[in-house]
Order: C-alpha cells, then structure tokens, then sequence
C-alpha cells in the first residue's frame, strides 16, 4: 500500500499546502481581520471535511491540549503538525482512487498543436507571473533608488521559492509533464489564497490594487483557469 500511494506524494501538496500556509498566517502573530479570519476559518473547515476522520480528531486533541498550560502548548503544535500531514496523506488517497479506474493512454505527440497548446499556455502564464513578480520589484527599486530594498526583496526565501516554482511548473508544463499540472494546481491555488489574504485588509472601494500586484493577481487566475479546464488535464499525459 505504502508503495502504491507514494507515487502520489505530490498530489498530496493540494490539500496539505494550503493548510500549512493557512496555519502560517493565522499563527504568524500579525493582526488578522474579520474578513481574513472568516477565510482561514473557511479554507480550514473545507480542508477539515476533505480530511476526515483524522481532522476531527486531531481538532479535538489540539483544542483540549491547548487550554492544558505549557505542555498543552507543545501538543497542540504537534497537533497541527499532523494535520498537515493528516491532510497531505488523504489528498494521496483520493488522488490514487480518481486514477484508479483510467486507462493507460499513449503518450501525447509533442509537435502537434492540438495536444500541446492549453499547457504551454499555461507554462507562458507561469513565465508571465514570474516576469510580474520580478518586474515589481525592478519597478519599485527605479522609482525609489532603494538598492537595500532590492537585494533584500531579490533574496527573500518566499520570491526564491515561488518563482523557482514557477519556472519549474512552466518547463514541466511546456513538456506536457502530469506531475507540473498538479504542482501547478496546488501552487497556484495557495500564492490566490496568500494574496487574497494580504489584500482584503488594504482594499476599499475608493482604493484598488497597484499595477504590479493587479498583473500578478490576473496572472495567477489566468493560470488557473487554464489549468481548470478538463482539456489541459487530459494533454499532460506525460
């Protein structure tokens, strides 16, 4: 059993990184809104009915153990924890009984456009939302001449990770590789959630979103609209 649900290891990040990030920001210390709580409470509930029955039980253990002083503490923490993991080994699970019944299909041909176009869009959409996040950057530098701003906005681990990330789904993308279609999904489904989370705050109707935070937002939905559609899906077989 072990076996056959590792090769799903990385189906397992749709449901297990959401979480995490969840976790990340109502656990940060920063002032939440009501509106941010109501959707960390939402995003939780989902994942929780998504992951039952182990979610019920580990909520149940963390809730007691949080109220039970110091070491309450550190179970709870723990608790969360195994959530995510909890979350993560399920998404395997359903991932494993959705592909269960399908029938092996002969690898697609690269060259033809016909098999090829949706996900190679989606590969210049994950390059485009690479381009925003960085061009913000460059952007804002040009405009302030703050160079300690640069280095430090260039080297933090989270524009490391998200456009590696990025670049990474787009080659596996533009090589109709199932495993980028996936990452793809839950990569993108976590950078809407952060972003939402972060603008909700700072939104009013007399005051949108600047320029490059609209380009990155628009990018990130474009991307999942294309890779929501069943055709995308269907021409990574590789």
């Amino acid at each position: 059993m072990k076996k056959s649900l590792f090769r799903y290891f990385p189906f397992g990040l749709l449901l297990s990184a959401p979480l995490l990030a969840t976790f990340s920001f109502g656990f940060s210390g920063q002032p939440i809104s009501n509106d941010s709580n109501n959707v960390l409470l939402l995003i939780m509930s989902v994942i929780g009915v998504l992951s039952l029955p182990g979610s019920v039980i580990l909520l149940a253990v963390g809730f007691i153990a949080a109220f039970s002083g110091k070491t309450g503490g550190t179970i709870a923490v723990i608790c969360m924890a195994l959530s995510v993991a909890n979350a993560h080994f399920m998404a395997m699970v359903y991932a494993r009984a959705f592909s269960a019944k399908k029938p092996t299909v002969a690898p697609p041909d690269l060259n033809s456009p016909e098999t090829s176009f949706l996900p190679r869009l989606g590969a210049l959409l994950a390059v485009s939302y690479v381009m925003a996040v960085l061009g913000g950057i460059v952007n804002y530098y040009a405009k302030t001449g703050d160079v300690s701003f640069l280095k430090y906005t260039l080297l933090l681990p989270s524009t490391i990770l998200s456009c590696s990330t990025a670049l990474l789904i787009s080659w596996g993308l533009w090589s109709l590789r199932r495993w980028a279609w996936w990452l793809g999904l839950g990569a993108v489904v976590v950078q809407i959630s952060l972003l939402a989370l972060w603008l909700m705050p700072k939104l009013t109707l007399s005051h949108g979103p600047d320029l490059h935070v609209s380009l990155v937002l628009c990018s990130e939905l474009a991307f999942l609209v294309v890779l929501a559609l069943p055709r995308t899906r269907k021409q990574c077989q590789y």
